[in-house]
């Protein structure tokens, strides 16, 4: 499952190297990606759900996958319950910090988290887009308010419970999402004695842009996911 960033945007019918989902399929991955609520192209009133509430999606990324395997299971040798993995960039990053203190031990065989956000709190002192956190939660951190909505959709207070290995990626120049929340989540996970690896180009931003940079990401990547699904690549 590949979760989209923003949170207001959405997979569409286009073509990247990026997030490209074939290149995931080609190696034998069922590959899934979907909108939920604060997507693009659906209506203001879905995109505008997400505010305040950035902790939703993830929950219906559980929905989408649970119903994925109980409603559309394809045959048992090729869908396993226990090797389903989950991918995100951005906001996706940080739907799989959520992900990661809401999933029971084992759920997942493992996560993906490119230029995510660790804790919405220090994200929005940050981040070259701090009013967007302030439109996304209608007052700034510091306001009594603005904190309490804040602690509802930070991942960072549920540490305590993070237990699923995660494969950390960042680019040194992203002003968007900060090099210090993938290094939190990384280090977290490493305190925790979970296994958790760290992945940085100092000269990519918000994207891996770079030819030479994305194949080693999609190789780096895809050997993560193999190790920890044990698929073997046909």
């Amino acid at each position: 499952m590949i979760i989209h960033g923003g949170p207001q945007s959405s997979f569409t019918d286009s073509f990247s190297y990026r997030w490209n989902p074939q290149l995931f399929a080609s190696h034998g991955y069922i590959t899934v990606q979907f909108n939920p609520t604060g997507s693009t192209g659906f209506g203001k009133e879905l995109m505008d759900a997400v505010n305040k509430n950035w902790r939703l999606p993830p929950t219906e990324v559980l929905e989408g996958i649970k119903h994925i395997l109980n409603e559309h299971r394809i045959t048992a040798p090729i869908t396993d319950d226990k090797k389903v993995t989950v991918l995100g960039a951005s906001y996706g990053g940080y739907s799989v910090s959520w992900l990661l203190g809401h999933v029971k031990d084992g759920q997942f065989a493992c996560f993906v988290n490119h230029d995510g956000i660790f804790s919405i709190t220090s994200h929005a002192y940050t981040t070259d887009f701090s009013f967007g956190d302030e439109i996304g939660y209608g007052s700034p951190p510091w306001d009594p308010k603005g904190k309490e909505l804040f602690d509802l959709d930070d991942p960072s207070l549920h540490v305590d419970k993070w237990n699923t290995p995660t494969l950390f990626i960042h680019g040194g120049l992203d002003y968007r999402c900060t090099l210090d929340q993938s290094l939190a989540g990384f280090t977290a996970l490493r305190r925790r004695g979970i296994e958790s690896r760290f992945m940085y180009f100092p000269d990519e931003n918000h994207w891996t842009l770079k030819p030479a940079n994305s194949i080693k990401w999609y190789d780096t990547v895809l050997e993560w996911l193999d190790e920890h699904t044990g698929h073997i690549a046909a």
